[in-house]
């Protein structure tokens, strides 16, 4: 059995070896040296944080690197990147270094956000349990809560936002779409399941005047308008009429006739008393019990 102090020094020297071969590389080859005293605060460490490289992070903090420089074609730092590939123990050790998750990278979001948006439950609870405010928007205008319902198809990470008491009806700040609304968008019906249950509105209206069942019907989704037109018939919207449910709903049927004959034996004495001597008003009044029963039988 290996000892783990002298594989752990055997690790350390490979990776310091490992940095000062980079150095070298750099001088021979005419380069500007990564750790150059002009510029160390350009360095790789998000080549570290994606390939989830604790040591190689720490080694260049060491030299002097800011663990905050935003850097590459995504404006990124390495904080960013470790939360896009989903290192939990990468985020853990650059926040430790001090790193701060609110900062916005070239897309206008935050690691929360990211976090969200790849799916990266873990992520997502760790930094709102270091104070990531769980309904800010990024510069899109967008919540944890909308990107997870707009990209992540899975129960996670939405199920962990929602029992943090996000605001479900929030609407983002251009559309005014609702975290409901984007579920629609991206056709994400297990989140859609997971927002009607959390008492989503069904009826919030974005900047165009469209509810998510409107969406729904615009992209022709059997599935979603079926469930958006229970979810408002269970708020008590579009309550079907008296008639309707007599004929639709069983339960409801066999209560009215329950009750049907202590009605009609009532309206017979009720009619028979009555100070009329006509019998034939009489009589369509006796047809009109008669056909009311027929009706619900």
């Amino acid at each position: 059995m290996s000892n783990p102090l002298v594989s752990h020094n055997a690790h350390a020297n490979i990776t310091t070896k490992m940095a000062d071969a980079m150095e070298e590389y750099e001088k021979e080859d005419g380069c500007v040296p990564i750790l150059h005293p002009e510029l160390k605060k350009i360095w790789p460490p998000p080549l570290g944080a994606i390939s989830n490289r604790i040591d190689l992070v720490k080694y260049y903090i060491s030299k002097g690197a800011i663990v905050d420089q935003l850097g590459g074609d995504l404006n990124s730092t390495p904080l960013h990147w470790a939360t896009r590939q989903g290192h939990l123990s990468m985020v853990v050790q650059l926040m430790k270094y001090g790193a701060d998750p609110s900062l916005i990278d070239g897309e206008g979001c935050s690691c929360v956000h990211l976090a969200a948006q790849f799916g990266h439950t873990s992520i997502v609870a760790y930094l709102i349990a270091k104070g990531q405010d769980v309904d800010m928007m990024d510069q899109n205008g967008m919540t944890p809560l909308m990107w997870a319902a707009y990209r992540t198809h899975s129960v996670d990470p939405t199920r962990l936002l929602l029992t943090f008491n996000v605001s479900v009806n929030l609407g983002d700040k251009y559309h005014k779409n609702t975290a409901l609304h984007w579920a629609v968008l991206a056709g994400n019906t297990t989140v859609i399941s997971l927002l009607l249950d959390a008492n989503a509105n069904v009826d919030a209206q974005n900047i165009k005047g469209e509810t998510p069942l409107d969406l729904a019907k615009q992209r022709k989704n059997v599935w979603m308008i079926n469930h958006l037109q229970e979810a408002r018939q269970a708020k008590g919207y579009d309550s079907p009429s008296y008639l309707k449910r007599l004929k639709m709903d069983k339960e409801f049927r066999q209560k009215v006739m329950l009750g049907t004959p202590f009605v009609v034996i009532w309206l017979v004495g009720f009619i028979a008393d009555l100070d009329i001597d006509s019998w034939l008003i009489k009589g369509i009044m006796y047809a009109g019990v008669w056909v009311a029963v027929q009706f619900l039988s």
